[in-house]
């Protein structure tokens, strides 16, 4: 009897056996289908990255309410069908534009020295193909968004890959910007770009203990809005057309805000969207900000919209 209860719980016991076996190559396919899709999804992502020209998205027109309360005046306005990056510019498509035109960014010709981090070595300030702390960014992270780079810098990308293309490339307007941001006519109404959630959309990263250049988060890699596009609530802050002023309402078809503050270099142009270092509050679609259109920084990049002909 003792016989033939032994021979049970064995067999009990291999049955077992192979069904855990069972489970785990099961897992593991399961797994291994992830990591594939993960690593080609990536793969798409760096190669897109790279390419000559930034990937579109189609934003269909349409009227939408411009602006919040904190931007008065709130505003009727109509767009006419647009194309916008799918993600922020890139170092890798900035460089093929600065290795066929030998272009200098402001960065590029300044060349100032200071003193990096209370360090004696002295270095020049950083431009679009350095880290701030002068380190020269690697092939591998040419996924990243380009930053450095003044809105003077960034139209002369666009007329260059306009003339390349022969089709009309730009800055997006501050209307266009905001329209996308908001979904076009997918909108969902999200609290932030792309989703109620901030985490989904904004790295939310502390500035407390981090160099300013340390962004190494390449794009697409935070939740896109309705629309399918990336990083516009914290990737970094985008140039746009507009020059910076109180919102014009008698501009309400394909608006674009002309009147300029300042002089030459110093003309203020419109900012929009957060970036790796920024607070919720930067995450919404309405936020504006602005700087001197030769200015550049750590945090500033762009990208480009294609109007159809």
């Amino acid at each position: 009897m003792l016989f033939f209860i032994l021979i049970l719980i064995q067999s009990i016991a291999f049955i077992k056996q192979k069904n855990d076996d069972s489970k785990t190559v099961c897992n593991k396919q399961i797994y291994a289908t992830i990591n594939n899709d993960t690593t080609k999804a990536k793969k798409e992502k760096q190669k897109e990255a790279f390419a000559l020209y930034p990937e579109l998205i189609e934003v269909a027109g349409g009227i939408f309410m411009m602006g919040d309360s904190s931007n008065q005046p709130i505003h009727k306005v109509e767009l006419s069908s647009f194309y916008i990056g799918k993600y922020e510019v890139t170092v890798g498509q900035f460089k093929q534009f600065i290795d066929e035109t030998h272009y200098r960014t402001r960065a590029d010709k300044e060349q100032v020295g200071y003193t990096n981090g209370g360090d004696a070595t002295r270095c020049v300030v950083p431009n679009w193909q350095q880290f701030e702390n002068c380190d020269t960014i690697p092939p591998s992270l040419y996924c990243l968004p380009v930053v450095k780079v003044s809105y003077l810098d960034a139209l002369a990308y666009c007329i260059w890959l306009s003339k390349k293309s022969g089709k009309k490339y730009t800055l997006p307007s501050e209307a266009q910007w905001e329209y996308a941001a908001r979904g076009g006519q997918k909108s969902k109404n999200f609290k932030y770009i792309g989703s109620n959630n901030a985490q989904e959309v904004m790295e939310l990263k502390t500035y407390i203990g981090l160099s300013p250049g340390e962004n190494k988060t390449c794009v697409g890699q935070m939740l896109p809005n309705e629309l399918g596009v990336y990083n516009m609530a914290g990737g970094v802050r985008e140039w746009c057309l507009d020059a910076e002023q109180e919102y014009d309402i008698k501009l309400n078809k394909n608006p674009v805000q002309a009147k300029l503050y300042g002089k030459g270099v110093d003309a203020i142009r419109v900012i929009r969207g957060g970036c790796y270092l920024s607070s919720t509050k930067y995450g919404i679609a309405s936020f504006r900000d602005s700087g001197p259109q030769d200015a550049y920084n750590e945090t500033i990049g762009f990208r480009v919209v294609m109007i159809p002909e």
